[in-house]
């Protein structure tokens, strides 16, 4: 999970803001909402962090439709998921349902507290009410933790023929922080991050 900012790729789109002030709409994972959300995020799920797009995907309500139904709407309210079952196991919004998680991929200060480890690819947080939402989110999931793994072994396997150079890590570090010619980001990218961060001796 890394941090979401809303609104740094255009915002709410204009489509959505007409859609969702027309008298007696329903709820509608709208095609410009999708491309919106998808582009914010760099087309990776807001929790796991796996590839999707707009055929692959669903509208996620951070705050539960059935407790907040004012936020319904709210497009800071609404994130891009996965679809939330991999080789059996339910993860992600599938997972949480309608629980109420306070591990927001919008707070700085909640993204701040995870950590990963390069052992087993497990996400983890310093704060024990966040490690409850990761298990409501099933973020430990083994198919998750073995994605997670496997891309930063890549990783460490290309550093290692240089040595873990400084020069080739800022590198790396560079290119799993942006995006690519088509707005998307590296799955999983959230795991390299923090391990080249660890390795240039500092929080990332």
């Amino acid at each position: 999970m890394i941090l979401i900012e809303k609104g740094k790729k255009g915002g709410e789109p204009n489509e959505w803001t007409e859609y969702k002030l027309t008298s007696g709409v329903e709820f509608d994972a709208r095609p410009e909402l999708k491309d919106s959300l998808l582009k914010e995020q760099g087309y990776l799920c807001a929790y796991c962090m796996a590839r999707i797009d707009k055929d692959h995907m669903k509208v996620e309500h951070f705050k539960p439709r059935s407790r907040y139904p004012d936020d319904t709407f709210t497009y800071g309210n609404l994130l891009a998921c996965c679809l939330g079952k991999t080789q059996g196991e339910s993860h992600c919004d599938t997972s949480k349902g309608n629980d109420e998680i306070k591990l927001s991929p919008l707070e700085p200060s909640c993204v701040n507290t995870l950590s990963y480890e390069s052992g087993t690819g497990a996400i983890k947080s310093s704060n024990e009410d966040y490690n409850h939402d990761l298990d409501t989110l099933n973020l430990n999931a083994h198919i998750i933790k073995r994605n997670r793994l496997k891309v930063l072994q890549g990783v460490i396997q290309a550093l290692q023929s240089v040595g873990f150079n400084p020069g080739a890590i800022r590198s790396q570090l560079k290119e799993w922080n942006s995006v690519d010619k088509e707005a998307k980001r590296k799955p999983y990218c959230g795991i390299v991050i923090y391990f080249l961060g660890k390795k240039l001796g500092r929080k990332v």
